[in-house]
């Protein structure tokens, strides 16, 4: 009897740990093209653009004025989206635009440009869609476009805050692009 009782808590654990450790990717590409992405590792220099997250929500997230939520934007980008890429890409130049709009940089390797984030207000510290173009400086071509929905994994930030959960979506956005440059 106690034998048996041992192998059912023994497996009780198991199953418990197991169910607890989940998927290692927070993300699934909806579509892109070409379907499996080209090799982006030889690209050194790497250019960030902008994510533009939508600046007229600013009422339905509950910020008083539209300047308080531009600045939460400004900082998702900055000590998010950047930040977290020049940590995951310690070899490579990272570079970013300073503010939304700025375009396709004269020079350099290889530009990230965000074309969307989009989520419901209500499910946005969850999940969100984001499309990204991978752009050839030099020539000017995309060379990849995909279509992601990311979700809030574990990880990344521990700020359960609305702020701290945008941020944790953005560890996982930029989960998702280095998974692409590999």
């Amino acid at each position: 009897m106690k034998r048996k009782l041992l192998w059912f808590c023994f497996t009780l654990l198991f199953a418990t740990l197991l169910a607890s450790c989940g998927s290692s990717r927070y993300f699934s590409i909806k579509e892109s093209d070409p379907v499996k992405p080209p090799s982006m590792s030889q690209y050194e220099e790497i250019h960030l653009g902008w994510m533009p997250y939508e600046e007229n929500d600013w009422v339905q997230y509950g910020y008083e004025k539209k300047e308080h939520w531009l600045e939460v934007t400004r900082i998702l980008n900055i000590d998010g989206l950047q930040k977290n890429m020049r940590d995951f890409m310690p070899g490579k130049t990272i570079t970013a635009d300073a503010g939304p709009g700025a375009g396709i940089p004269e020079t350099g390797g290889l530009y990230i440009n965000f074309k969307r984030f989009n989520s419901p207000v209500q499910d946005m510290q969850s999940w969100c869609l984001v499309d990204v173009d991978f752009v050839d400086i030099r020539s000017k071509k995309v060379i990849y476009s995909a279509s992601a929905e990311i979700y809030k994994g574990r990880g990344g930030y521990s700020d359960y805050s609305f702020e701290g959960r945008l941020l944790t979506l953005t560890y996982w956005i930029d989960n998702f692009v280095l998974h692409q440059l590999k």
